[in-house]
């Protein structure tokens, strides 16, 4: 990314294909079928999931019934069947180093197709779908949030763990709302370069952000990552510390609010963000 960025014309040498004929390289070669197959594979168990902790918070004997014990397998298997239907049905996208991303249509870039209509219904649905969904589920659990902690809490404002918990929601909504979308209208309308970028970095940004996000801002996440990659750390600081509370031996600096077991609270209170 950096040549593409700050050695263009390097990046022209190298990427754009200009010593090599279309011939060459086989259709098949450059379509990418299994891309495709992950990526709708993947973002159907990111809503799942992400409905599955809103549910749980909100009515969870529905999300008993729904989700406990086999039938999760259930639902993996109908996302693994889905994913198998992107692989026979749907338009494999085709890689181009002219804009250094995705298109349906093999001539973008080039040749100024105008008989042939290269459009993927099946992904545009699936991505309509995604950029609606996903932050209603996000923002019902706000919502829900905020309505519990006014009606059992008595608590109308707003503390440091609310910000962190609408942050990492609006975050995390904004990159997949903004992948889908611009992706969608980057395959159907004509577009510029920039446009193309800013398309590319949101998906990037969708796969590899959110675990980020969650270790800076999810306390939660961040103690049990210091457990996992530190645990003679985390023994070491509770055998010096024989007076700490039963809050402190299970997550350190986890406050109450966030321990749902030590403070006897329901199941809202142990989570922060629904986890995706």
């Amino acid at each position: 990314m950096d040549t593409f960025l700050f050695k263009h014309p390097e990046f022209e040498s190298r990427y754009t294909c200009e010593n090599v004929s279309v011939e060459q390289v086989p259709l098949k070669q450059r379509q990418s079928l299994i891309l495709g197959t992950v990526w709708g594979a993947e973002t159907t168990a990111e809503a799942v999931l992400a409905f599955n902790r809103c549910l749980d918070m909100v009515l969870p004997r529905v999300a008993k019934l729904l989700f406990e014990g086999r039938r999760t397998l259930l639902w993996l298997m109908a996302i693994t069947l889905y994913g198998f239907c992107w692989l026979f049905y749907a338009t494999p996208a085709l890689f181009t180093g002219i804009h250094f991303s995705w298109f349906f249509d093999p001539y973008v870039g080039g040749y100024k197709n105008t008989t042939e209509n290269y459009v993927c219904v099946f992904d545009a649905f699936h991505n309509i779908t995604m950029a609606i969904f996903l932050p209603l589920v996000y923002g019902g659990f706000l919502i829900a949030h905020f309505a519990y902690k006014r009606s059992h809490l008595n608590n109308n404002k707003i503390s440091q763990m609310d910000m962190e918990i609408i942050l990492q929601v609006f975050i995390i909504s904004l990159l997949n709302f903004g992948a889908a979308t611009l992706f969608i209208l980057m395959n159907h309308v004509q577009i510029t370069e920039p446009y193309i970028i800013v398309t590319q970095f949101f998906w990037f940004h969708v796969h590899g952000f959110p675990p980020i996000i969650y270790i800076i801002l999810n306390k939660t996440i961040r103690n049990d990552c210091k457990k996992f990659f530190f645990p003679k750390r985390i023994s070491n600081y509770i055998n010096n510390h024989p007076n700490t509370n039963e809050v402190e031996r299970k997550g350190l600096s986890c406050d109450i609010a966030l321990s749902g077991e030590s403070a006897k609270l329901p199941s809202i209170q142990s989570r922060v963000a629904p986890i995706v």
